[in-house]
């Protein structure tokens, strides 16, 4: 009884602490609109839905993931993504939970310990070369990027001390499905900015909705996670689903993505352990009619240019030649590895000490920096490098460290691949964060920024333990319901 009068004071209390918030700003809401400054009242407008939202999902906040992350929303008048907005309520609303005993904190094991090498490295070059606090309005330098490693460390030990079940598995997995599609309408209804085309001298930028296609990728990869290749090949429907994603992924123009459509199927029969002479099967007729599709482009017929670029993965010689992106795009890839490698060679164990510039430098780069793209890209932590970003920004010691971290998330994840009963939605999850830390890791060469990359691994280790340990049952065995 005396637990269970706690137990509601302290609901009481937070949800007392929540409305007075809420009263707060409905107040200074009406106040800012009232005197006219419209950019003041989409602050608190945006405030107080984030709040009702937070309340309105309880003990499973860890939704604004999909739904804020996802989605894109963000916030008018605030300079974070709808990721960095997602990872800041789930933090805030974590530790005030913990601070009223409403969530558990996370235990520091041999699960949790390989994040703190990373961070603590980081943390030590930010200490011996630290930049301005500057956060609002500043996307490309200074300490925009270690927020998103803080947001992201932070992350993990909040998501780290949940347990998902498999309900939790189901909402949390059907929400991110939704997420993507509304998306995937969004990138659709609102073009955006070509980053292809060739930029026009006091006009308006060329907007496209190719890239939006993008989220067909991510579809086809939960829509591997969720159905063995096997149930999928003798269903059509889900033939059919799986065909219409793979042809929008590679209408996308995305290189990474269309690579993906090849080695998602081969990544989820190793980790199912089943389906692998079916999915040799289908990658050799899947290669045959690639040969003859390509072959027959510029004679028969004429792909589009996005569909062209995304088969330059497999044919470059060819599209090169035809398209202007593909020898800007590796010129441009080689001038950045010799750039890093030229920071590797003159400071191995600290890197260009972080993301710190001096005050030259800045205004350099406001001002139009550089004729040579490369150099701009450097100085943005953007090496479309995983391993160059770590080596050059941090140092060799930091780019070892954060294999061992990539190294330990892949095992776990695909470890528990094996322990969770397929056919639940749990074993649906961490197929789903197993994938795609595989396929980062895959193309971890051609792309990747030391900040962001830290952030997305710390994300999907986090969910992974959580959803482990809501699967594991009281005697260590997996547990589920089946969906």
């Amino acid at each position: 009884m005396a637990l269970q009068s706690v137990s509601a004071y302290q609901t009481k209390l937070y949800q007392v602490a929540f409305g007075l918030v809420l009263v707060v700003l409905g107040v200074f809401a009406i106040r800012s609109m009232a005197s006219g400054s419209l950019k003041s009242g989409g602050l608190v407008v945006g405030g107080l839905a984030a709040m009702a939202l937070v309340m309105a999902l309880d003990r499973r906040y860890w939704l604004l993931i999909p739904l804020l992350g996802t989605t894109g929303v963000s916030i008018p008048g605030l300079p974070f993504s709808g990721g960095e907005l997602a990872q800041i309520a789930v933090v805030g609303t974590h530790f005030a939970r913990l601070g009223m005993h409403r969530d558990r904190a996370a235990k520091l094991d041999s699960s949790t310990w390989p994040v703190l090498p990373v961070f603590l490295w980081i943390a030590g070059i930010f200490c011996l070369n630290p930049t301005g606090l500057a956060i609002f309005g500043n996307k490309t330098i200074g300490f925009r990027f270690y927020m998103q490693i803080v947001l992201g460390f932070l992350t993990f030990f909040a998501l780290a001390s949940q347990k998902l079940d498999d309900s939790d598995c189901k909402i949390y997995f059907k929400t991110l499905v939704l997420c993507t599609c509304v998306n995937l309408l969004k990138g659709i209804l609102i073009p955006q900015a070509d980053p292809d085309a060739i930029p026009i001298v006091g006009g308006e930028p060329e907007r496209s909705s190719k890239y939006a296609f993008i989220a067909f990728g991510t579809l086809y990869m939960l829509l591997f996670a969720k159905r063995p290749i096997s149930e999928i090949l003798s269903s059509f429907p889900l033939l059919v689903m799986a065909g219409f994603f793979a042809l929008f992924t590679v209408y996308s123009g995305k290189r990474q993505m269309a690579g993906r459509l090849f080695l998602i199927p081969w990544f989820a029969a190793f980790l199912r352990a089943r389906g692998r002479m079916v999915t040799f099967v289908c990658s050799a007729v899947g290669a045959v009619l690639l040969v003859f599709l390509i072959a027959g482009d510029g004679h028969m017929y004429t792909l589009p240019k996005s569909a062209q670029r995304s088969f330059a993965i497999v044919a470059p010689a060819k599209y090169a030649k035809r398209t202007d992106d593909g020898g800007i795009r590796d010129l441009f890839r080689r001038e950045l590895r010799e750039h890093a490698r030229k920071i590797i060679a003159e400071h191995p164990f600290v890197g260009r000490k972080g993301f710190a510039m001096s005050f030259e430098e800045a205004v350099w780069m406001h001002y139009g920096g550089t004729d040579d793209i490369y150099e701009g890209h450097a100085y943005a932590g953007n090496w479309h490098s995983t391993w160059y970003a770590y080596a050059a920004d941090f140092g060799l010691p930091c780019m070892a460290l954060f294999a061992l971290f990539a190294f330990k998330v892949a095992s776990f994840e695909c470890r528990w691949c094996r322990r969770i009963p397929p056919g639940t939605y749990s074993h649906a999850m961490i197929m789903y964060l197993s994938l795609w830390t595989l396929c980062i890791l895959a193309f971890s060469y051609t792309s990747g920024q030391s900040a962001t990359t830290f952030s997305v691994f710390c994300l999907n280790f986090g969910l992974a333990i959580a959803v482990a340990a809501g699967a594991a049952g009281a005697d260590g065995l997996p547990q589920g319901t089946r969906a």
